[in-house]
Formats: C-alpha cells, sequence, structure tokens
C-alpha cells in the first residue's frame, strides 16, 4: 500500500481527534471527514477557492457530478483553505453559483498538507476505505492558467468514476492539475 493511501486509511482517526475542520451547512461547525468517507461508496473531493476564476467555471461541473449520483454513491466534497477563505466568502460562493455539493474548510489546512495538494482545483476520488483511485485535472478543458480549450474532450475525474462505480480499473489515476496555487 502507497503511503498516501495509508495516510488515508488513517485519516478518520487523524482528523476525528482534531478539532480543525468546519463544515459549511447554513453555518459553518465542526467536523471530521470520517463521515463523508463512510456514508458514500466514493467521496470526490475537490479543492476549491472563492477566488479562482477555474473554481467558478467547474461548479457547473461538480453540480452535474453531485445531481447524476445518489448521495449514497458518491458524496462531492469542495475543500476550500482558511488561508484563503472564510466562511462568509465561502457563503456567497455557494449561493452566487448554486452550490449543490458539500462545503469544507480546511481551518489549518491538514487535508492540503495530508494530500499534498497545490492548486485548486485540484480533484481527488477517493473509496469508501480511504484509497485514492484518481487525483488531478477534472478534466482537460484548462490547456495552462488563462488558457482553455472550446470543447472539453476529456472527462478526467467522471470517466475515473464511472469505471470505478462499475468496479473497473482506473485507467488514469493521476494528471497535473492546472490552477490557482493554495496558500499555506
Amino acid at each position: 500500500m502507497r503511503l498516501k493511501e495509508t495516510l488515508l486509511v488513517l485519516i478518520s482517526s487523524l482528523l476525528t481527534l482534531a478539532p480543525t475542520w468546519a463544515a459549511n451547512s447554513q453555518s459553518i461547525s465542526q467536523s471530521p471527514l470520517k463521515p463523508y468517507l463512510e456514508n458514500s461508496e466514493f467521496l470526490v473531493l475537490v479543492f476549491m477557492s472563492t477566488e479562482c476564476p477555474l473554481c467558478r467555471n467547474y461548479t457547473l461541473t461538480l453540480n452535474q457530478i453531485a445531481e447524476k449520483y445518489d448521495s449514497t454513491e458518491v458524496s462531492v466534497l469542495a475543500v476550500f483553505s482558511a488561508s484563503m477563505d472564510s466562511a462568509q466568502s465561502v457563503k456567497i460562493f455557494s449561493e452566487k453559483y448554486k452550490v449543490k455539493f458539500l462545503t469544507l474548510i480546511d481551518i489549518e489546512n491538514n487535508l492540503v498538507e495530508l494530500l499534498d495538494a497545490n492548486v485548486t482545483p485540484e480533484s481527488y476520488l477517493i473509496n469508501r476505505n480511504g484509497r485514492i483511485l484518481y487525483k488531478g485535472k477534472i478534466d482537460n478543458w484548462a490547456i495552462t492558467l488563462g488558457r482553455q480549450r472550446t470543447k472539453v474532450t476529456q472527462h478526467y475525474l467522471l470517466e475515473a468514476l464511472e469505471e470505478a462505480s462499475q468496479n473497473k480499473p482506473i485507467t488514469l489515476k493521476q494528471t497535473k492539475a492546472i490552477g490557482c496555487m493554495i496558500q499555506r
């Protein structure tokens, strides 16, 4: 088992002990990540920033994934870094972009550090056991910062999710995410 996979398996116990997580429902409240892993077969976790133009654009894609799958099968969770976003900015972002997925503020960048996330949006597909099945870009829309394709031709995250939900091997397990740097 790889180091990151081992760390995610241990994530439940590590995060349960540390009161450094806040989740956004109607208000921000303390919440360990463990329930997100336990309540669905798969967790789509995406590091986001309210100031990142790519994240704003990807809310539509993430909303579509959240609507396509039953929450017992797939949970979609956006993780915002407290060093970049406040509870108020996440609330405004969620309302403005009609977010239909869960949001979480990583108060002390524990998830950022644990998963070695560097940019927003950076996506992860994690199974119920805490194993990372896919890491990287949501799709191939962004070529570089400020340069995008007119049409998406590869849906990396969605393809990995479809393969995983059909118990097939994941064809592409990692891509290099493009986006706004996460402040540490």
